[in-house]
């Protein structure tokens, strides 16, 4: 099964529907401002450290990473847990180890659901199920079953690099797939930059590094709206409260140029604690981020309502 089939399976949107997300979606003027964030109510947070927060598009699962005990690795390094609710306007439930493949006695963290299954994430393990060393660093990997065995498959080394790669996302629109994510060893402007790679018949290409949003300092961790319209990501660059906020930039359409980056500061997103690996619910008007070593969230509406 070559890696086309293995990263498409389980990502098969509706053309349509999607069509029509586009047509919708705008800018920030399509949103109210944030409201402001508070951690995420039930048992998500705890003594442990918790971070890496993200939601699955149906809104009722939340992966994250954090250290706490019973994981895979212990308390040595990060695993990906995952939290359910019943309904929207229920509290996250108690965590639950993901378990392997997905989590090791390495550091596993950077979840990333999307629909219909797929998965990807991020760990510092030397190899992939199948062997496969690793690229050097913090490499991206993804969950895949090959007769019925469940399987952590490196995605490759031209988008993996011997420096690490953090916070993959995946966009699809138009029967095309591209992935978003930071890397610190692909070149760019500085330290970890934001990058997007297209998939074609080969696999993932060669990653090009999204002007005007990189700076000669540190951007991390993008996500986007599932309409791929808004990116959020983390950066340390002046003009920041904390060591790291959240900042967001928008675009008029899928291939359009991004506008410059602005300083998320609405609404209490942005504090002096700092606000790391920021993350959209699947409409948009949720914004999930971690806070010294706690869950937050932050609420916004959507103007006029659905449509």
């Amino acid at each position: 099964m070559s890696m086309r089939t293995l990263v498409v399976i389980g990502l098969a949107t509706s053309v349509a529907a999607v069509s029509v997300a586009v047509a919708l979606a705008g800018q920030k003027d399509r949103y109210g401002p944030w409201e402001s964030a508070a951690p995420v109510a039930g048992e998500v947070n705890s003594a442990a450290m918790e971070g890496c927060p993200i939601v699955s598009p149906n809104g009722l699962s939340l992966y994250f990473a954090s250290n706490r005990a019973g994981g895979v690795a212990g308390n040595a390094a990060n695993d990906i847990w995952i939290s359910r609710r019943a309904d929207a306007g229920s509290p996250w439930g108690r965590p639950v180890n993901i378990g392997e493949p997905v989590n090791s006695a390495y550091s596993d963290y950077c979840p990333s659901p999307m629909r219909n299954g797929a998965f990807l994430f991020v760990s510092t393990r030397p190899m992939d199920s199948n062997g496969t060393p690793s690229c050097g660093g913090a490499d991206i990997y993804r969950l895949v079953r090959e007769d019925g065995v469940a399987k952590a498959v490196n995605l490759g080394c031209t988008v993996n690099s011997a420096g690490s790669e953090w916070s993959p996302y995946l966009l699809q629109a138009h029967g095309k797939t591209w992935l978003y994510f930071s890397s610190d060893g692909l070149g760019g402007e500085g330290g970890q930059d934001l990058f997007m790679s297209r998939l074609g018949d080969d696999g993932f290409g060669t990653p090009v590094a999204l002007a005007p949003l990189n700076t000669e300092h540190n951007e991390f961790r993008p996500n986007l709206r599932q309409d791929g319209l808004e990116i959020v990501f983390d950066s340390d660059r002046p003009g920041r409260i904390g060591a790291t906020d959240v900042y967001a930039s928008t675009r008029a359409s899928l291939h359009a140029r991004w506008d410059e980056a602005w300083h998320v500061d609405a609404g209490g997103v942005n504090t002096a604690a700092g606000e790391s690996r920021a993350s959209l619910s699947w409409d948009g008007t949720a914004l999930y981020f971690g806070r010294a070593g706690d869950i937050y969230s932050a609420t916004r509406s959507k103007l006029g309502g659905d449509g």
